[in-house]
């Protein structure tokens, strides 16, 4: 006798707010630029044990923007360089497989 086993779903990732970018408010470095650094934040989908973090320029993210598997709901990209397009995407994991998510994008400021 066999036992079927029924795949359940998680719910996808959904952004908590949205993205910005953080910088010191100095007169100096509002006229010289400013290091772009933002901290990405999203709900996890319900069901969801941990996340696949994709990042990159990549409108289409793909194994080489794999930033890694994690339990928390943020990810900080590090520096930001001016005036680029930026895609990101979260693949909720849990022990029945992976929803993948969909693509979020930004643009980073041009200051």
């Amino acid at each position: 006798m066999s036992t079927l086993r029924r795949s359940v779903p998680v719910a996808g990732a959904r952004p908590r707010r949205k993205v910005a970018c953080l910088h010191d408010e100095s007169e100096t470095n509002a006229r010289n630029g400013c290091a772009h650094h933002t901290i990405l934040s999203w709900t996890a989908g319900s069901g969801a044990d941990s996340h696949d973090v994709y990042f990159g320029t990549n409108p289409n993210p793909g194994p080489s923007e794999f930033q890694g598997n994690q339990a928390d709901t943020t990810f900080d990209p590090g520096y930001l360089g001016k005036n680029t397009w930026y895609y990101w995407r979260i693949d909720e994991v849990n022990a029945h497989g992976t929803t993948i998510g969909v693509v979020w994008s930004f643009k980073s400021a041009s200051k």
